[in-house]
């Protein structure tokens, strides 16, 4: 499941800020205000999702395909290391470059998606 906008359908979106008391008490209860990145939409969209709760969800964009990092290429955290040591596995986002850890194991393979191929330039030569 990826999160989309309502108006545009673009995934590229965001964690937007909260402006109030009611909206903290929402985000605690799972309703969270997300802004689209390409039209500037703002919404309320429930995160938690039951058929999904037992797998790793990005915390930027919560996308579920997830691809795997390694450490020699990053810096880690102290904490971030700790967790890996006793057992967390690093996930990477694709869509919006973030890289995490967590306990959970990814629903999702990532798949780039395949490059379009454009018609051949003809030049004729005189």
């Amino acid at each position: 499941m990826t999160v989309t906008c309502p108006r545009c359908g673009s995934a590229r979106i965001r964690e937007s800020f909260v402006y109030s008391f009611g909206e903290q008490i929402a985000k605690w209860l799972g309703f969270l205000k997300l802004r689209c990145r390409d039209c500037d939409e703002r919404f309320t969209h429930q995160i938690w999702d039951t058929r999904n709760i037992l797998y790793a969800r990005c915390p930027r964009c919560y996308r579920l395909d997830l691809t795997r990092w390694d450490i020699g290429h990053y810096r880690v955290g102290a904490f971030s290391r700790f967790l890996l040591k006793v057992g967390a596995r690093p996930h990477r986002c694709e869509a919006c470059r973030c890289n995490f850890v967590g306990f959970r194991p990814a629903k999702l393979q990532y798949k780039r998606p395949e490059p379009q191929s454009a018609p051949l330039h003809v030049s004729r030569v005189r």
